[in-house]
């Protein structure tokens, strides 16, 4: 079988690259708004302050999400963008055995998806683990489903 990758690090890098681009626009736009409005500069901090701080918050909650299935071995990584530029060796990452693993489904929880895994350690006790699905696109989430789903039914039979 193919090894079958799946990531959401193109998504990411483009969400990173608007967000300082919209914050490089806001920082002019509050430039110019206080260099010819000076009665509103108390204002014009405070706003410009809020916003490039919601949007540094922002950026670095952004996760890169990493999916790998090999046919015997699933692997996924989940790391937090901006931590990964400092330190590229830094990332958490799960090697699931297929043969561990009982079931696994999607869910939509708000506005936010989750893979779940169920899986068997080698006590027979079952565990249940949540990734994070951040910007993959539905026909992406389908591919983990159905990968996970082949290789599963393929165990059982």
């Amino acid at each position: 079988m193919s090894i079958r990758k799946i990531t959401n690090h193109p998504s990411i890098i483009f969400i990173w690259i608007s967000s300082i681009v919209f914050s490089i626009i806001t920082l002019a736009i509050l430039t110019l708004m206080y260099t010819f409005f000076p009665e509103t500069r108390s204002i014009l901090y405070i706003s410009g302050s809020i916003i490039l701080f919601a949007i540094f918050i922002f950026n670095f909650q952004l996760q890169i999400f990493n999916f790998e299935n090999s046919g015997e071995v699933v692997i996924i990584s989940n790391y937090n963008f901006l931590h990964f530029l400092f330190n590229p060796y830094f990332m958490e990452k799960m090697e699931l055995p297929l043969d561990k693993i009982i079931s696994s489904e999607i869910k939509k929880i708000v506005l936010l998806r989750y893979l779940i895994v169920k899986i068997r350690r080698h006590n027979n006790q079952v565990i249940t683990l949540y990734f994070s699905l951040p910007y993959l696109s539905d026909k992406n989430i389908q591919s983990i489903q159905m990968s996970l789903n082949k290789n599963l039914n393929d165990i059982v039979s």
